[in-house]
């Protein structure tokens, strides 16, 4: 049984915040569905949690892939630091890592890129008009799929890392997949969550929904409500995406 180690991104208070809005919290919607998707022995660790305790590059090597979470943090605080470190020794680890969201932005920073925020401009709801590079066309990670997945992020990619490809764009940002290579390690992200159901999707709007009206996002409630019906409508078939792609690769 392959090993697989998920990293919890957002700090304890968020995480029972997401739970109040009745959704789960990023690293159990990750095992949730890692479990569809094949037999895995599954460890949890959240580093942004009291009493965390950093693990060595020998543990991280005990692994067959790393998966990081999306989070509500953003990779420029300083808070984010003790991931920065963990993110690094994933990397010289070289066990392969995937990210999603913050995972992906983490990866970015670590190995030399650059990310910047945009609180007044959300790219949320159903991913829109996903193109891929003429990398991301012949990558594994996009192997027999079309995207259909949910996305929400206030932060960007400004810079990519030297050694590293884009792989996906859309009309929104060029940077929504990318591959990293850094310190013997390989790193491959998305922007976006494919592991996102619609429940998880719904509740993050209601939990942003103050957030959402103030920065017109929507620009009232008839809007914001007949979003919610559009997102409740969509069809995705979690079981046949990146992240699927990404655990197929392992050796």
């Amino acid at each position: 049984m392959k090993k697989i180690l998920i990293i919890e991104s957002n700090t304890q208070k968020a995480c029972e915040n997401i739970e109040e809005y009745n959704a789960l919290r990023y690293s159990e919607l990750f095992k949730k569905l890692i479990n569809i998707l094949g037999d895995y022995e599954i460890d949890i660790i959240c580093p942004m949690f009291k009493n965390f305790l950093m693990p060595s590059i020998k543990d991280l090597k005990k692994y067959k892939a790393i998966l990081i979470t999306g989070s509500a943090l953003c990779v420029n605080d300083a808070e984010v630091n003790i991931q920065m470190k963990l993110c690094e020794k994933a990397f010289v680890s070289k066990t392969p890592i995937y990210g999603s969201c913050f995972g992906f932005q983490l990866a970015v920073k670590v190995a030399g890129g650059e990310v910047y925020s945009d609180k007044s401009v959300y790219e949320i709801g159903i991913l829109e008009n996903l193109q891929l590079t003429k990398e991301g066309a012949k990558h594994f990670l996009f192997k027999n799929i079309s995207t259909k997945s949910f996305c929400t992020h206030k932060d960007y990619v400004k810079k990519i890392p030297l050694n590293s490809q884009v792989l996906a764009f859309n009309n929104f940002y060029e940077v929504q997949a990318i591959e990293i290579s850094y310190m013997g390690g390989i790193f491959v992200g998305v922007q976006y969550h494919p592991e996102f159901d619609n429940n998880q999707m719904i509740s993050t709007y209601n939990r942003l929904k103050n957030i959402l009206l103030e920065n017109k996002t929507f620009e009232n409630e008839k809007d914001f409500e007949e979003e919610i019906k559009r997102i409740q409508d969509y069809e995705i078939n979690i079981q046949k995406n990146e992240i699927k792609n990404f655990l197929d690769s392992l050796s």
